[in-house]
């Protein structure tokens, strides 16, 4: 507008001085000016319209952002909240779940330790079967079976207690009280015979078999499948006491009278029911038996022992005797100067002193020096056929203690285990391992003691025949060489 209103105050101005042709035309321009003025004012008024309904729009845009970003906030706000409470219900969760975890895991140990113990208990039970009565073994080991059977299926360990409870209750009752039963049994002597069997709880019994013959079934003061003993009675007095009481204990199915027991209830029993007294062999049996596996070497021992003072005794028997005749006499052979004697009495002589002699004898012309030594060299080859055997000895001496001392403690490892079974309230059930340590120990100090004292006899001889050989020897250098000095 302002350029508008310049032209026009031009055009006044110069009006005069234009004509109607250049007014017209001017005023034609001023037309066309006011035209595009008009034009671009409307342009303008529409851009500032267009432009004030855009800020409206952005001003209105701009108040619903807000809202909506108001609206994000607190759902964000919101969500926030909720994640928070998410988070602290996972924890919470998660805890739990650590807790359900701890608990499941303390759980399967229990139920491991619980599983552990019941195989243990069944494999230990299974293990005292041979320890039981003998008539109960088939039916412990089948009730044992079928708990284990059972319990490897199900797994149920609630059934498999209530089981073994039941089992080691029926034990109880069956041990309890006097019973009678037929059964079949294999008997010491290894016959198998039908007994009708009067049974006094796990203690013992009486049975008489199909044949008429009375049998005691006893405890025999051992572990494992020997703890019992089935015996043929032959006491006279039991055996008629059987006779008279024991068809009226079966036909009435009770005792009412005295019943003879084996309080004893150990080897010694067998002899007294028996009737007659163990031999010296027998006896000897027992405690080889008693011994354990220990008592096979220390056994052999002897015999080596005793072989071996035989051959040195033959050895050295008689050798100082025959070494001072022949000295006696190749010394006087020389005396008289007969060398041609001498030599052909050491070629149809022998043994080490001859051998030595003739020794001297043949090197008497390079010197008593050359001599000596020879005979001395000589003199060392004979020590060791003499010390033959003899550290042999010493050591079966040696080893003997030892491996009663190795007795010893195989007994006592059994005596342990069995007061792990059975505690220390029955002391026949350590008499094994006792037995075992104290009888190894006894055997191997018998065989150490003599073998000693031979030995030290057996070296004592050798030393004294070594000296006299040496002695024999210098005497015939001093004579041979009566006017030589002798070697330091």
């Amino acid at each position: 507008m302002r350029y508008a209103f310049l032209i026009l105050v031009s055009l006044v101005g110069i009006a005069p001085a234009m004509s109607d042709k250049e007014f017209r035309a001017k005023e034609a321009q001023l037309t066309a000016v006011k035209t595009r003025l008009a034009s671009t004012r409307d342009s303008l008024q529409n851009e500032i319209t267009a432009r004030w309904r855009v800020k409206q729009r952005y001003v209105r845009q701009q108040e619903t952002d807000k809202d909506e970003i108001a609206s994000l906030n607190e759902r964000q706000e919101k969500a926030y909240t909720d994640l928070s409470r998410v988070r602290e219900e996972c924890l919470v969760q998660e805890k739990n779940i650590g807790d359900a975890q701890t608990e499941l895991a303390a759980k399967l140990e229990e139920a491991k330790y619980t599983q552990s113990t019941i195989e243990d208990a069944l494999n230990k039970e299974a293990d005292l079967v041979m320890e039981s009565f003998p008539t109960d073994r088939e039916d412990r080991r089948g009730v044992l079976e079928q708990i284990r059977r059972r319990y490897k299926e199900n797994g149920n360990i609630t059934a498999a207690l209530n089981a073994f409870v039941n089992y080691h209750s029926a034990l109880i009752r069956n041990g309890a009280g006097i019973r009678f039963e037929r059964k079949t049994v294999v008997c010491d002597d290894g016959a198998v015979q039908v007994l009708q069997l009067a049974r006094f709880g796990n203690v013992f019994g009486y049975g008489l078999s199909d044949r008429g013959e009375y049998y005691i079934v006893r405890q025999g003061g051992k572990l494992g499948q020997e703890r019992f003993r089935i015996e043929p009675v032959q006491l006279l007095s039991l055996k008629n006491f059987l006779m008279n009481s024991f068809s009226k204990w079966v036909s009435s199915n009770s005792i009412n009278d005295k019943v003879p027991t084996d309080v004893m209830q150990n080897e010694q029993a067998g002899s007294i029911i028996a009737g007659k007294k163990a031999s010296t062999y027998t006896e000897f049996i027992r405690q080889v038996k008693a011994g354990g596996a220990v008592m096979i070497p220390l056994l052999m021992l002897p015999f080596w022992a005793i072989g071996l003072i035989l051959a040195k005794l033959f050895q050295l028997g008689g050798k100082r005797t025959r070494f001072k005749k022949q000295h006696r006499i190749v010394a006087t052979m020389i005396g008289k100067g007969d060398y041609d004697s001498t030599a052909a009495y050491l070629l149809k002589s022998g043994g080490a002193m001859i051998e030595i002699m003739k020794c001297v004898i043949d090197n008497r012309a390079n010197g008593r020096a050359n001599a000596e030594r020879i005979a001395r060299d000589r003199l060392s080859e004979e020590v060791p056929r003499l010390n033959r055997f003899l550290n042999t000895i010493a050591v079966i001496a040696g080893a003997a203690p030892l491996l009663g001392l190795l007795g010893t403690v195989s007994g006592m490892i059994n005596l342990f285990a069995a007061v792990t079974n059975y505690g220390t309230g029955d002391p026949k059930f350590l008499a094994g391992g006792i037995s075992e340590a104290l009888i190894t120990a006894k055997t191997g100090l018998a065989i150490a003691i003599p073998a000693l004292f031979i030995h030290d006899y057996l070296r004592n001889k050798r030393d004294r025949l070594l000296a006299e050989m040496e002695a024999y020897t210098i005497r015939l250098l001093d004579a041979v060489f009566p006017e030589t000095d002798r070697i330091q």
